[in-house]
């Protein structure tokens, strides 16, 4: 179960990068909350090297 709630973290987290950086584009979400998000998922991906989606971790 807990592998589970894992994957679904790190789908979480890949789907809103996508979403956030297009929002930003079309001015839906500002550039700080931006900027929080990426922050907040760098942070994880650094904790939790089954979720990185570049190969760099």
């Amino acid at each position: 179960m807990l592998s589970k709630l894992g994957a679904a973290e790190c789908e979480h987290f890949a789907k809103d990068t996508g979403h956030l950086t297009k929002k930003h584009r079309r001015n839906v979400i500002s550039h700080a909350n931006l900027m929080t998000m990426l922050d907040r998922r760098l942070k994880h991906l650094s904790a939790c090297p089954e979720c990185c989606d570049d190969g760099s971790c």
